[in-house]
């Protein structure tokens, strides 16, 4: 819908710390179409505390009760990315558009196995950024 707003729902959350507070709440609030409507933190009391911290009513420490939310229309996963898979593929299955960085997957054999299928026809995109060469023991600093 032209001019509507999205609402934004964040799973992964710390109300002190993290790429959710640091990085992805700052830059949601500067883009006028976007609103975070639901916080979702590992333990009842940082979801509490987050949105404290961060004015957002809807706190939960389940994610699930945040993907039931139907204002909720777009979700950021931003938890250490041995989770991400499974929470990306809960989000897509609740019919949501979802943000993670990447990986998606914990090691090779994982991000080989099929993606997650799109919701409620999103097109998926996926991206990742390109590795840093590892050094060497031999190179020098």
């Amino acid at each position: 819908m032209p001019g509507s707003t999205l609402g934004v729902g964040i799973i992964g959350v710390s109300p002190v710390r993290g790429w959710a507070a640091t990085a992805h709440i700052p830059a949601l609030r500067a883009l006028p179409k976007y609103e975070i409507r639901a916080l979702s933190a590992h333990t009842a009391e940082s979801a509490r505390a987050a949105g404290e911290a961060f004015g957002v009513r809807a706190v939960f420490s389940d994610h699930e009760q945040l993907l039931t939310r139907p204002d909720v229309d777009v979700v950021a996963v931003t938890v250490k990315a041995p989770l991400h898979r499974e929470l990306v593929s809960a989000a897509l299955a609740a019919g949501k558009a979802v943000y993670c960085e990447w990986p998606l997957g914990r090691d090779l054999d994982d991000e080989r196995s099929p993606r997650p299928p799109p919701s409620r026809g999103f097109a998926r995109s996926s991206g990742c950024r390109p590795a840093r060469p590892r050094r060497s023991s031999s190179s020098k600093s």
